[in-house]
Formats: structure tokens, sequence, C-alpha cells
């Protein structure tokens, strides 16, 4: 099967995740209807994912009554720069959820992969997405609920626009849109997605501290002590097993172990410390 029309007339959400990919040539190929497109209908993950889609979203808002949904499956459209080769920018979201105690809208988007997939990384992976999704809805929020089900758990993120990288991204997308434009055919670039730490999720960042001297003598410190603090750690949970039921205390001449009904506490004796 071949892409279909509409879809080749336009630039999407998924469409954005292959251009920071680097992966221009088999898009070109397929939006110039010059290859078929895979069959997704009988793929039983994609399928799995689209018949989850539902509960997801509808799990997400019984966990928080404050919030309800104000539009589902709802198409985002916007023309790229006047200045620039026409192009249109289209996505469509999952749904938009809004916030009744503080009127504050996000883009809903969920996921369904396997149950060892990490967040994170999932994340990563789906930024470009992310981020063309909320450039399409800037007017509305700044905000979207990236919510993966994993397996048999769920985890949901919060995530913000961020301009640079909406720059870089639209930018590369025009860059692609004018060999369709042109009918030139593209080669596969590495991947041009960009340094992710400054993207805020759940209101937070990632920082380089690479050049900070301080962390640095503080980051070898602590993976050279790692391996005697674990020790220890292994030798004191050994100590209090030696501890009976009926034990008040233990002891020899260089350690005393006590046990009563709230706590068991080592007290290494002065002697044995080198104290007297």
């Amino acid at each position: 099967m071949f892409l279909d029309d509409d879809r080749c007339k336009v630039m999407g959400g998924s469409d954005a995740v292959k251009i920071m990919q680097g992966k221009w040539n088999q898009l070109y190929l397929e939006k110039k209807k010059l290859v078929e497109v895979e069959d997704l209908s009988n793929v039983f993950r994609v399928q799995l994912g689209v018949f989850t889609q539902k509960f997801n979203l509808d799990w997400f808002i019984k966990q928080n009554p404050h919030c309800e949904i104000e539009a589902e499956e709802k198409a985002f459209a916007m023309p790229g720069a006047e200045n620039m080769i026409k192009i249109i920018y289209r996505g469509h979201v999952d749904a938009i959820i809004k916030n009744t105690q503080t009127n504050e809208k996000y883009v809903f988007e969920a996921k369904h992969t396997r149950g060892f997939q990490n967040q994170d990384k999932m994340i990563q992976y789906y930024m470009p997405q992310i981020q063309f999704y909320l450039a399409l809805c800037s007017h509305e929020t700044n905000k979207l609920i990236f919510s993966a089900i994993h397996g048999n758990d769920i985890q949901t993120s919060t995530i913000e626009y961020n301009h640079s990288y909406v720059m870089l991204l639209l930018d590369k997308m025009q860059d692609f849109w004018e060999h369709i434009e042109r009918g030139i055919e593209p080669k596969d670039y590495d991947s041009f997605d960009t340094n992710q730490d400054a993207i805020k999720i759940d209101q937070k960042v990632k920082r380089d501290l690479c050049s900070n001297n301080h962390f640095k003598m503080l980051s070898d410190k602590y993976i050279e002590t790692k391996t005697q603090h674990d020790t220890h750690l292994e030798v004191k949970k050994e100590l209090l097993n030696s501890l009976n039921e009926d034990d008040a205390e233990i002891y020899n001449d260089d350690i005393l172990i006590k046990q009563s009904n709230k706590r068991r506490t080592i007290t290494i004796k002065e002697k044995a410390n080198g104290t007297s």
C-alpha cells in the first residue's frame, strides 16, 4: 500500500521523528509514492497501542479527578513561514486535557510498549513528535502529558515546549520539504537530534557539570570509596544477623551490639577505636 494523498502533502508527528533521526531517503520515497509503506493493520503491537489508547486516557482522568477531557483525536495544523517554501505542518493529538482547578490545558499523548522499556528513553525517542505537537498547539498550551503503558504498569511525564528545539526541528523539516518540492531525492543523515537537557520534564532539567572541577573531584572520590562503603554495609548486615531473638546484646573486645524492641545498634569500643 502507498501513503494516502493527504499525508503526502503535509508533514506530521511521525515524520518529525524520522527527520531528526536523519532517515530522509525512505521518507522522501514514501511521500513521492515511489515505494509502498508498511501496512500496520495486522501488526499486533501497533494495534494493541491503538486499542489501549482510550483506556490510557480514561485511566489518567480517573487518577486525576480534577482533570477533564476537552477534546479527543483533535487535529491541528499550521503553515510554514511565509518567506519559505510552502509547507503544511499537521498533527492529530490523542486528546486535549483541562485542569478544572487551574484552567491549564495539556496535550495528551498515549503510548504502549514492553514492560522493560525505559520511560526516559521513550521520551527521548519521541521528543521530535512531542515538540512538534506542542508547536502546533502553542496557542492553547505549552505542556504535554506523555502517558506510556509499560507492560502491566503505567508511567506519566509532563514535558514542556522548548523553543530552541522546535526551531531546529522546523528548520530541518523545511530543508526536507525543499527536496519534495524540487523532486530531488535526499540522502540519509546522521541523527540531528540535539541535546535535550534543557527541555523541562516534570518541571526539571538536566545539567552538564563535566567542566565543574569540584563536582569532578567529588565524583572521583565517590567512585573510589564505593567498594569500601559497600563492604562496610555487608559486614554490618552480617554482624546484626548474629543477634538471636532473645539477645539483649552481644560483644567482644572490639564491638558491642545491642538490641531493643525498636532498634539494633553497633558501637565500637574505645580501645578498638584507638582512643584509649
